[in-house]
């Protein structure tokens, strides 16, 4: 599975800034990647707020989705077949 271009860390790129939404915070957003079994999970600092973990199955992309089961400024994906992006 880590070979196949989208689920591997490695080619994950930042998108840019969504039009209207401040992403002006002092803190830096350090998004962490941890691999577990089949999991893979997306900690950051608790102390950044104010922003929505979002994902796509395609970039450029005009619709993206909230990530479900976010908490603690964390959460716990299953790679599914095919590409997936975060923002």
């Amino acid at each position: 599975m880590s070979g196949e271009y989208g689920n591997d860390p490695a080619n994950w790129t930042a998108a840019p800034a969504t039009p209207g939404i401040d992403n002006t915070s002092s803190l830096p957003l350090d998004l962490r990647v941890s691999w577990s079994g089949t999991s893979i999970t997306l900690s950051w600092n608790p102390s950044v707020t104010g922003y929505i973990l979002e994902s796509t199955d395609r970039i450029p992309s005009g619709s993206w989705e909230a990530v479900s089961g976010v908490a603690n400024s964390s959460v716990s994906v299953t790679p599914a077949s095919g590409n997936r992006f975060i923002d």
